[in-house]
């Protein structure tokens, strides 16, 4: 079975919050995972800020960075082409998205062949996810 993994499940393996310890067990269990890329950009803009919260140090950073490209290399990076943003503007239309979070909706939807899991942390795109048809996890965020 595959996963999509939204950027908000992707920032808990990088950057030590509440829901980290999840993150890691959902990880482990799948072999194909798929994030749009614009996960990376997002994932980037992610320890930045936590770098400006001083919830990272520079050389902290530095190691994050590193370990961000090694944890993109595990995944299949989903294209951002036309045809998509079109999917996403009318799933944000269905659900009230906001336009990053419909890009992965439909990022996961593109690549969803047979049972597909969801992973995100964010609430209502994970209302949306489940609403089209994909399995959500964690099963509570």
């Amino acid at each position: 079975m595959s996963a999509y993994v939204d950027t908000s499940g992707l920032v808990k393996l990088l950057v030590p919050e509440v829901g980290s310890d999840t993150m890691e067990d959902i990880w482990e269990l799948f072999d194909d995972r798929y994030a749009s890329l614009l996960g990376y950009a997002e994932l980037r803009s992610a320890v930045a800020a936590a770098m400006r919260g001083r919830r990272l140090d520079e050389v902290t950073v530095l190691a994050t960075r590193h370990q961000l490209d090694v944890l993109w290399s595990r995944l299949a990076a989903v294209e951002v082409d036309e045809q998509l943003v079109r999917d996403a503007a009318d799933l944000s239309d269905r659900h009230g998205l906001r336009a990053g979070d419909a890009i992965h909706l439909a990022s996961a939807l593109r690549i969803a062949e047979g049972p597909t899991t969801f992973i995100a942390f964010d609430g209502p795109l994970r209302d949306a996810a489940a609403a089209e048809g994909l399995i959500v996890l964690p099963d509570a965020a």
